[in-house]
């Protein structure tokens, strides 16, 4: 099968980033799909969508939107013996709502669709009536809920896979696992790599003791890991570095640590990088998006550090009809 091809340069770290050029081709590769995100980073990264609410408990206004939903006659199936609402069971009945913000697609036929995510939007709503996230945008794309193939933080941008035709799912979740997924990450990090063109990290990763959300080198049951970075740029003062993530398993985090455990965190990275020291502890970082932007602006004024530098660039993968 035929499969187009978009790339876009890197931009290189030279004072103020600057926007490079796209370019598209068309490519044939015996049935092999490889997207390259086509937004540039600065868009990506400076146009930071506010996501939705964060946290699982429901607020006010979130019950208030689940009950225009809801018809009263509906309600009464989920009432406890207490006379409560159960919200939670409710919310399973509730179509995932539609939301009509364009998407940047890169790729689409009648069963894929592949688009670029931008930072801060969350990949699935915390509540079945709740929206702001890429699933959501999807429906509102497609009219229909996708299935998802794979995930990103919710702070990384970037080429992001979904399967409109439930056939295709069992075939792409196998290319995930057996790890015959190519995928390319463009970062930019505090400090200076390693000499030469590229250096590996192989080192397992696990939970941190007292830390929902960290992940760390040799943490509690811990798996296996392995990423090879590229040096694509080096600032002149040695401060800051492009680098070209390719990993080679998929762990939660991966490849933040794994920079972070080289000395060489990712701009705004508020987990494992310079930006972890304006938060207390894990509830503390659970705060919504917006006041996470804020908080990093407060102590970054120009911007240059919000939100997090790490780009999903290139997603390579087999198409399920081949």
């Amino acid at each position: 099968m035929g499969a187009i091809l978009y790339r876009h340069t890197c931009m290189k770290l030279e004072g103020e980033a600057e926007r490079m050029d796209r370019r598209a081709k068309n490519d044939w590769e015996l049935g092999c799909c490889c997207w390259e995100c086509p937004s540039e980073w600065g868009e990506c990264w400076r146009g930071a969508w506010e996501a939705a609410k964060a946290g699982r408990g429901l607020t006010e206004e979130e019950m208030e939107a689940a009950l225009r939903l809801v018809s009263a006659e509906d309600m009464e199936k989920f009432r406890r013996e207490d006379g409560s609402i159960d919200y939670k069971a409710m919310s399973k009945s509730v179509p995932l709502q539609a939301d009509y913000t364009p998407l940047d697609v890169v790729f689409e036929d009648e069963g894929l669709l592949v688009v670029s995510k931008p930072s801060g939007v969350p990949m699935n709503p915390p509540h079945r009536f709740s929206s702001g996230t890429l699933v959501n945008m999807v429906i509102g794309h497609t009219g229909e809920a996708p299935f998802v193939a794979h995930r990103l933080d919710v702070w990384t941008s970037g080429v992001v896979v979904f399967a409109k035709r439930k056939d295709y799912v069992k075939e792409l979740h196998r290319q995930f696992r057996e790890r015959t997924v190519k995928k390319e990450y463009l970062l930019i990090c505090d400090g200076d790599p390693p000499p030469g063109e590229g250096f590996t990290v192989d080192a397992a990763i696990g939970t941190s003791e007292g830390s929902s959300l960290r992940r760390v080198v040799d943490g509690f049951d811990a798996k296996e890991c392995q990423t090879f970075f590229v040096v694509d740029s080096r600032s002149p003062d040695g401060r800051f570095a492009v680098l070209r993530a390719k990993p080679r398993t998929g762990r939660t985090h991966q490849i933040r640590v794994h920079a972070s455990h080289m000395g060489l965190p990712i701009l705004g990275d508020n987990v494992y990088g310079a930006e972890a020291s304006l938060y207390i502890d894990d509830q503390d970082l659970m705060e919504t998006n917006a006041k996470k932007i804020q908080r990093t602006l407060e102590s970054d004024p120009d911007g240059i550090r919000v939100p997090l530098k790490l780009h999903a660039h290139t997603l390579e993968f087999a198409h399920p009809e081949t």
